[in-house]
């Protein structure tokens, strides 16, 4: 009997220290990447900017509404800033909540409203993940933020874009060298000159009546 009762006791201890099973934790089959990207109506990097407090659906399905700033588009028409709605908490196989958490959201467009979740193929913005998500559905085309402008177009060299102050002066006509021949002329109109005076002077000396 006491034998009886030290075995109970062994196996009701056994009970309380075993670890509980993940009943709440996410068991969504995992899925290679071409079946993600094939699943999935759009594809871009963004960082949660804000998760809303308005809730749709119930129980394990209730989900809320993130707002994503997007920097990269990978698959299908973005905007710089989306609102996507995912299951609240990974238990439920919802993102996480974290705000400023850059992510690589797989969406799918239903009539209520844009769904991701970490069964679509969701998950942090890790430079391999990007990586290997883009090597299925293709590079990405980086989003401008908004209020920024196009990126200004590049000048042509030796050219000043409108309204840009420059203190170079306009090149100097190479073409014909005015210098020299100005000096020509100059030294020929001196020559000439002392030979008309010298003239005058041999005139004067003979007598003869300068004009």
């Amino acid at each position: 009997m006491r034998r009886l009762l030290v075995f109970a006791l062994l196996v009701t201890a056994g009970f309380l220290v075993a670890p509980a099973p993940p009943a709440m934790a996410c068991s969504c089959a995992s899925m290679d990447m071409n079946t993600h990207v094939a699943q999935a109506d759009r594809i871009f990097v963004g960082t949660i900017a804000a998760v809303g407090k308005t809730e749709r659906g119930g129980g394990v399905l209730k989900s809320v509404p993130f707002t994503v700033d997007v920097s990269l588009r990978i698959q299908g028409d973005t905007a710089r800033r989306e609102v996507v709605w995912s299951p609240r908490g990974e238990a439920s196989c919802g993102i996480d909540e974290e705000v400023g958490r850059p992510m690589v959201f797989f969406v799918k467009d239903e009539p209520d409203g844009a769904s991701t979740g970490l069964c679509a193929g969701t998950q942090e913005a890790r430079a391999d993940y990007v990586t290997e998500v883009e090597a299925v559905a293709g590079p990405g085309r980086p989003v401008i933020p908004a209020g920024s402008g196009p990126a200004p177009a590049t000048s042509a060299p030796g050219s000043t874009s409108p309204g840009e102050a420059t203190d170079r002066q306009p090149p100097a006509d190479e073409g014909t060298p005015w210098g020299p021949i100005v000096l020509a002329v100059a030294a020929v109109a001196l020559v000439g000159a002392g030979v008309v005076l010298l003239r005058r002077g041999g005139r004067s000396e003979h007598g003869d009546v300068l004009p």
